[in-house]
């Protein structure tokens, strides 16, 4: 059973380890620390983002502690209100879909090109103030004046509204929107845009 037990933990701790690198790890006020997934809020109050641990620390950390199985009727929690929403409709999401990549952490944390005058159609423009976390939406064209200066965008995004869906915890930042791609047109000039990625 101990070796069983054994096995079944370093499956797991193979499979979030080759996660890892999409997570974002917390220290919680009682010292623990977590992973949580890319783009995550945190998962507690007073929880402080850090620099994930390595592989081989975890690793390292990990074959340390005694093996033991959890009982059977011991639910298993993630400790993340918000994991049940990760991946399925967030703004990071959907610029994931249209760009085929992104940057890790919140839109608030991205590297930006912050001269708004070389943005250009196919970009995510970043809105850092937005929201706690940031927001982000994706370029569909750049509205020129007559000397060629960016004046308006046309953008698609998801998870933009005022509030939070009915049912899900504020804290996880789910809108009326989420999962709902919207359009919009808006001037650049009083946007709140911070920049645009990549």
């Amino acid at each position: 059973m101990r070796r069983k037990a054994l096995v079944f933990g370093l499956s797991a701790l193979t499979i979030f380890l080759s996660r890892h690198a999409l997570a974002d790890c917390w220290r919680l006020p009682n010292g623990q620390v977590i992973s949580t997934h890319a783009n995550s809020s945190p998962p507690v109050a007073r929880a402080q983002r850090i620099d994930c641990p390595s592989a081989l620390q975890l690793k390292e950390n990990f074959l340390k502690q005694p093996v033991a199985p959890a009982p059977a009727n011991e639910p298993r929690m993630s400790g993340d209100p918000c994991d049940a929403y990760y991946g399925k409709g967030y703004c990071t999401d959907y610029i994931g879909q249209r760009i085929g990549k992104r940057p890790r952490g919140d839109p608030r944390t991205w590297p930006l090109n912050r001269d708004v005058s070389q943005i250009r159609d196919g970009v995510a423009v970043v809105f850092a103030g937005l929201t706690s976390s940031g927001h982000v939406a994706y370029v569909e064209s750049v509205i020129r004046d007559n000397k060629g200066n960016p004046v308006a965008l046309k953008v698609s995004e998801m998870n933009y509204a005022k509030g939070t869906k009915a049912g899900t915890p504020p804290s996880c930042l789910v809108t009326p929107n989420f999962g709902n791609i919207t359009q919009r047109t808006f001037s650049l000039a009083g946007s709140g845009a911070s920049g645009f990625w990549p």
